[in-house]
């Protein structure tokens, strides 16, 4: 499969939030819209013929899981990223932020306290209010241009009796691709302090030429 990330493709006037929503967001309409994780190239011919012989069946009922769907997402795990997981292992979700709020739900109780690190997606700080947790921060560290956690803040709210993270690994938006040293280190603080880490990698296919995404849970 292969895509042209170099051809214009005009979305304005198309129902497209990312261009057409620009004036009422922002208050003009000469602005980037970096804001939102919408991409502006097709995506590969095969994957546009499976959508549309899909569609020309003509029912859209609720569907049940698609034939070879969980091989795809196991095969590429392994293939991508040497991570070998378990079928058993494995729960769809709607959505990246649907999912961290059933992932809140299923493991915290109202109430309790849910550590991130801003700067941060947004979505990480609506999903703890409004569950009715209490939002606790602790702020990367920038130094020389490149953002760094901060362990030492970390250690003080785990050992404090936070039993809950939300981790962003690569983080959105400042694009840090986390080194096994700083996962290693992640790691062996949840487990001291019986933290449980829920990791948003949805971005560990987009990193830049040199380095490479590990998954926390492998």
């Amino acid at each position: 499969m292969s895509c042209q990330f170099d051809q214009y493709i005009e979305r304005r006037n198309t129902c497209s939030r990312k261009w057409d929503d620009i004036e009422e967001l922002f208050g003009k309409d000469d602005v980037l819209p970096m804001w939102i994780a919408d991409m502006d190239f097709r995506p590969p011919r095969q994957v546009v013929e499976a959508v549309t012989k899909r569609a020309t069946h003509g029912i859209y009922g609720y569907e049940t899981e698609s034939a070879g769907y969980l091989e795809a997402v196991l095969s590429w795990l392994q293939k991508r990223y040497d991570w070998r997981v378990n079928r058993d292992w494995v729960v769809h979700s709607p959505g990246v932020v649907p999912g961290l709020a059933f992932a809140v739900n299923a493991l915290t109780e109202p109430g309790d306290r849910i550590v991130i690190q801003p700067p941060v997606y947004p979505p990480f700080y609506s999903v703890v209010r409004e569950n009715g947790r209490q939002l606790v921060e602790s702020p990367l560290i920038l130094s020389e241009g490149k953002f760094s956690m901060d362990f030492a803040s970390l250690e003080r709210h785990f050992s404090s009796g936070i039993k809950f993270m939300i981790f962003c690994s690569p983080h959105n938006p400042v694009g840090r691709v986390w080194t096994k040293v700083e996962l290693e280190k992640l790691a062996q603080l949840a487990v001291k302090y019986d933290v449980i880490v829920l990791s948003d990698e949805i971005w560990s296919d987009l990193v830049f030429p040199g380095h490479q995404h590990l998954p926390l849970a492998d």
